[in-house]
């Protein structure tokens, strides 16, 4: 199944060279920061016009072999709520629930629970209607818990903000789509038909630059994967 994953331009050569890694910036206090409306993840969705509004770099990727993600698209289980709320407390339910000190130590969540409380506080970040609160730190929490039960993701594959996946090595590029020219976001790229129009804009209006540089990096730099070496010489014999 295709995925789709925008970036910077200035990300594009080294994710050509050596795959996804987990991103971070320097905050203006010199403290490093991570990155991600969901969590610290990489983020791919199902909508290419989803993923290249955010970076003008995108890419076609596919999740690996016996990935687990979370789908969040349904509503949780309000009955399994309630159960919550009567067994917890209302305060599980809460914008910035803490976890550790609401749930005794004695007691913890089972996988169905977990997953309806992660649905119903995701719902509440980035749902529709008016019990939208932003619930994002409670649903960071949610997401620690997530990874002790070996999921490697969560979202929402066809949402404006996609899939949040943990483990960036089971992130595998497929093919450098185009780096689109720094005002692509002003001339109706989104409104494109479909990806194979989208690629004949990036031939007539991408950043030239990006084929020489992917033959450049496939012939010099060994990659974490085979299929991105193969994904990146698709993308040149695309272009030129």
């Amino acid at each position: 199944m295709d995925y789709y994953h925008a970036t910077a331009a200035k990300n594009v050569a080294g994710l050509l060279a050596h795959g996804f890694r987990l991103p971070y910036f320097i905050h203006r206090d010199e403290e490093l920061k991570c990155t991600g409306c969901m969590g610290h993840g990489v983020y791919v969705s199902r909508d290419w016009r989803a993923a290249l509004w955010f970076q003008p770099a995108l890419f076609r990727v596919r999740l690996a072999p016996g990935t687990r993600v979370l789908d969040v698209s349904a509503p949780p289980d309000m009955r399994v709520i309630d159960r919550l709320r009567r067994e917890f407390h209302r305060d599980l339910l809460a914008d910035n629930a803490r976890f550790h000190t609401i749930i005794p130590k004695n007691k913890h969540l089972t996988g169905a629970e977990l997953i309806e409380l992660t649905k119903y506080h995701y719902h509440r970040t980035w749902g529709q209607g008016e019990r939208k609160r932003f619930h994002g730190r409670s649903l960071n929490q949610c997401l620690s818990r997530l990874r002790r039960h070996q999921y490697h993701g969560f979202g929402h594959a066809t949402s404006d903000v996609g899939l949040m996946i943990l483990a960036p090595e089971r992130v595998i590029v497929q093919e450098l789509v185009g780096v689109a020219d720094p005002f692509y976001d002003d001339q109706g790229v989104l409104d494109l038909p479909s990806l194979e129009a989208l690629r004949r804009y990036f031939q007539r209006h991408g950043q030239k630059s990006y084929p020489h540089l992917a033959e450049r990096l496939l012939a010099e730099a060994p990659s974490t994967d085979p299929e991105t070496r193969r994904a990146g010489g698709s993308f040149v014999r695309q272009i030129l």
